[in-house]
């Protein structure tokens, strides 16, 4: 039930749909004669659509989130038992399925850092952890797409190890616990995008796990403000990331995830 619902929030979330919200609200501010409220609703519908395609705006929410975690120094990854990659990085499944060809969305580059971490530590286990996001999977699943991209890029796929059942952060890291049982001792890497690894690192730590090494990637952001620019699909994106973690964080902390 609470997937279900965390794809019906992050749907109502989608800021491509907040200036018609705020079209309908003035509609009904109209019909109860509240007119002030009802231009003010106005306003915010015309307004949004531009505030959003300043990236400006979008990056004062994904910043705080992607400042959360530093890349790790070379000496701490050598002390790592092991690496943990989060899905989230393939594309859709029916697509791959029916072309014969792996997706990869935006955030690849969850995948390219871990094959270069299983390069550089040829001995260190690489876990995949992840299903599928979608709300009806069908097609590829996240370890059918990663293993057919390994083989592409001239990998053995047996170099790998896959949880293929997680459908969100908070299984990720219950399943990988159950599978893993790490030690107090042992130090594990956790790869994820930058701007998720907040609720990441909170989802594994409630799940038990005592010692994480936060590898954040995929950066959206610099480190320190800067005006931005005008871009309608890079604005509307980082305000859509910036909220779905935020919003995601405080979900996860009202049902006792985190």
């Amino acid at each position: 039930m609470f997937f279900v619902l965390s794809k019906i929030l992050a749907f109502l979330l989608a800021p491509m749909l907040h200036s018609l919200f705020c079209l309908l609200a003035s509609g009904l501010f109209l019909l109860i004669r509240a007119k002030l409220w009802a231009r003010i609703c106005l306003i915010l519908a015309g307004i949004l659509p531009l505030l959003y395609s300043w990236t400006f705006f979008g990056a004062q929410l994904v910043r705080p989130l992607e400042n959360y975690a530093d890349i790790p120094p070379r000496e701490v990854l050598d002390r790592a038992a092991g690496i943990i990659v989060l899905g989230g990085y393939t594309g859709n499944g029916m697509i791959s399925a029916d072309r014969q060809e792996p997706q990869i969305s935006g955030a690849g580059e969850r995948l390219i850092k871990a094959v270069e971490l299983a390069r550089l530590y040829p001995k260190k286990q690489v876990w995949f952890s992840g299903f599928s996001g979608q709300l009806n999977p069908t097609g590829w699943s996240e370890a059918e797409s990663t293993a057919y991209l390994l083989r592409q890029l001239g990998l053995p796929v047996t170099r790998f190890s896959f949880e293929a059942r997680s459908r969100n952060t908070s299984q990720n890291a219950v399943f990988m616990f159950n599978k893993l049982r790490p030690s107090a001792e042992q130090d594990w890497v956790l790869l994820t995008s930058a701007s998720h690894m907040k609720r990441a690192l909170a989802s594994f730590k409630a799940a038990g796990w005592a010692s994480l090494v936060p590898y954040p990637v995929d950066f959206q952001t610099t480190s320190t403000p800067n005006w931005g620019q005008f871009s309608p699909v890079k604005g509307f994106l980082m305000v859509q990331v910036g909220l779905h973690e935020h919003v995601g964080y405080l979900a996860y902390w009202l049902s006792g995830r985190i």
